[in-house]
């Protein structure tokens, strides 16, 4: 299929496929048999409802963490930029009760590159959004 669908890209995307599998952290194997892939949600703010797509998020069975991973195609320039959104995505998640410590991670599975983070909290996020509270 690999062949059929990317051409001469494939070994460079079985590879890329290979590699996000392969993560220990984030946990991927867990978070992609059990977690929620392309999770839409909206947050009715109080002045606002907040929308978005998380790529994946799930709980790792072992920790208890939760973990919000974003997939990034493009080049690595722009990881702050990344790193916002999945911090407004854990304010979202953390609204919804969905756990008390929260992780992220950015992949870029051509790069074969990860980044992780934790999640600064609501008030930090607050400071730099006031909108969302």
């Amino acid at each position: 299929v690999a062949k059929d669908w990317f051409g001469q890209r494939n070994r460079e995307l079985l590879s890329a496929v290979d590699f996000v599998k392969s993560l220990a952290e984030p946990p991927m194997q867990a978070l992609l048999s059990e977690g929620h892939v392309e999770w839409g949600f909206q947050v009715s703010l109080a002045s606002t409802i907040l929308e978005g797509q998380i790529d994946l998020w799930g709980v790792d069975p072992k920790t208890n963490e939760v973990w919000i991973i974003d997939y990034k195609s493009g080049s690595t320039d722009h990881v702050e930029q990344a790193f916002l959104q999945l911090q407004i995505y854990a304010c979202a998640l953390e609204r919804f009760g969905k756990g008390s410590k929260i992780r992220l991670a950015v992949i870029y599975p051509l790069a074969q590159k990860v980044v992780v983070r934790n999640y600064v909290g609501r008030s930090e996020i607050l400071k730099l959004f006031p909108v969302l509270s």
